[in-house]
Parts: structure tokens; sequence; C-alpha cells
């Protein structure tokens, strides 16, 4: 629930107990009216006529006048009680609104869908005839949803690239096609679940010219979605690692690190590109070591 929606429930909240509480004020006042005529009817009644009106032995017209004792009009302390009471009904109100808002947001921090790069994988593949040619390594990240909610709207985006003279500084971490035109893959992680996102080929030339310190193998995407208890909210989190061979990328059993870049590596808020805000789209070239 973002804060515009909560104002507006809070308003809600406010006017209902504002009408209830006015309702209850109206009734009041017609009680009291219909008490006030059934008195003075009963008072009327009670009333001795002008014949009647005579002062008793012994007593004057100025003692008789000063005993008369006037009927006092009620209904003012009421009146200052029942406003009392509207007032203490609003502020009772905003102040249960606002304990269900912060339970809810309790709720939703707690339980929300969190989706973050688990891992990353490399598979070799081997030529037909010979299981010990290695082709190129395919590498990917593996996401985690830690949440207790599963995903909605949940679109990623993998690239890769070699630089022969190291990232450079102003890198913009585009999204790469070799056509020009990226298409974003729609995914779902439920509750606690983790799954594989794209795959990419990476030639064994390049990782092996990475590895003679030649130049860097880059892997890097981002992942967005929305989750069923967040309402609108759109979540992202990019990543960026290197893909570094810790032995001979031509043997089928070799081993692999991926260190954190030092960019590229945030959620939400935090990110390079905010939630909504796609990279540019740049085609993809292909890279060529520095020995050829």
């Amino acid at each position: 629930m973002d804060r515009g929606r909560f104002k507006i429930g809070l308003l809600r909240v406010a006017m209902a107990a504002a009408i209830v509480c006015g309702l209850g004020l109206q009734a009041s006042h017609a009680a009291a009216n219909k008490e006030n005529v059934a008195d003075s009817s009963s008072s009327a009644q009670k009333t001795p006529t002008a014949t009647q009106q005579v002062p008793p032995s012994g007593v004057s017209e100025h003692n008789a006048s000063e005993t008369s004792v006037p009927i006092a009009s009620g209904g003012g302390s009421g009146d200052r009680w029942t406003i009392a009471g509207v007032v203490a009904a609003i502020i009772a109100a905003f102040i249960y609104a606002y304990q269900a808002y912060v339970m809810r947001q309790t709720l939703v921090t707690l339980n929300r869908a969190f989706v973050f790069i688990k891992q990353f994988v490399a598979i070799p593949a081997v030529h037909v005839d010979n299981v010990n040619d290695i082709l190129f390594w395919r590498v990917g990240a593996i996401y985690e949803n830690s949440g207790s909610a599963p995903t909605r709207d949940m679109r990623n985006y993998v690239n890769w690239t070699y630089f022969r003279d190291g990232v450079p500084d102003n890198f913009d971490f585009p999204d790469l096609s070799p056509s020009g035109v990226a298409s974003t893959a729609k995914l779902l992680a439920g509750p606690k679940q983790t799954i594989t996102a794209q795959m990419h080929d990476i030639p064994v030339h390049l990782i092996a010219a990475a590895k003679a310190g030649e130049g860097v193998v880059l892997i890097w995407g981002w992942v967005e979605y929305r989750d069923v208890l967040g309402g609108r909210a759109l979540h992202r989190t990019e990543y960026c690692s290197y893909v570094v061979a810790d032995g001979d990328p031509r043997a089928p059993n070799c081993q692999f690190s991926f260190p954190v870049y030092e960019r590229h590596n945030n959620a939400d808020k935090d990110c390079e590109h905010k939630p909504g805000v796609r990279a540019h789209v740049r085609a993809q070239a292909v890279p060529v070591p520095r020995t050829q």
C-alpha cells in the first residue's frame, strides 16, 4: 500500500466516523428537544390559574416573587459532552487506521517476494566426437525468491561480453542483443523457490584469453517483479560479476568463480536503472581477444 492510498483510507475512516457521530449528535438533540417539550407540557398543566395565584396570608407579593424558582433549560452541558465524544471518536478512528497500516506494512516487509542472485553456474559444451574438446561454456544465473509470497509480472534480461582492455569507467550496462531488439523473458518464482535464468554460450577461447590476463569476461543482468502482497510496487534486482576460470577452461572439469563487479549490484531504489526504467538496447558485437 502506498502513501496516497493510505491517506485516502484515513480520510474515508474519518468521514465515516464523523457521519456516525453526527447522526448520534442529531439523535441526541432530537431526544433532548422531545424531553424539553414534554417537560414544558407537564409544567403548563401544573401551573395555577390567575385566580389561584394568590399569595398565602402573611406573604407579600415581593416575597412571593422571590420564592419563585425559574426552570433551567437543559441541553447545554450535554451538547458539550456530545461534541467531545465526536472528536474522541474521530481521533480513535485515525489511531485505528494507522495501527492497521503499520501492521500491514510489517506483514508485507516480512513476507513479500524478494528475488536475488543465489549463484552462477557454468556447464561445458563439448564436441560431439570428442568429449574432451570444449567448444564453449554455458553460463547463467540462478535466482532465489527468499520471500513467503510468489512473484507477479516477473521479467529479466541477462548479458555478457568480453573486454580486451578492462571494463570502461563509463560503462552503462546496456541490454545487448544481436538484432538490436531486446525481448525480456517472463518468469515466475514461487515462495522460497530457485529458478535458472537464461544461459549464455561463452566461447572457450575468450575464457582462456581472460585466464591469460588478456581481458575480462563480464556477465550482468536484471530482474523486475511485483508480488501478491506489495500491490502495484515494482521491485528490481541488478547483478554483475566477472567470469573467471580457476583451472584450464579447455578441461571439462574446470571450476569457475564469479567475483562481484564493483557496480550494478543493487536492489530497488539503489539500482543503476530505477525500477521500470529500461536500459538502452545495443547491438551485440562479436568479441575478439587481443591475440586475434
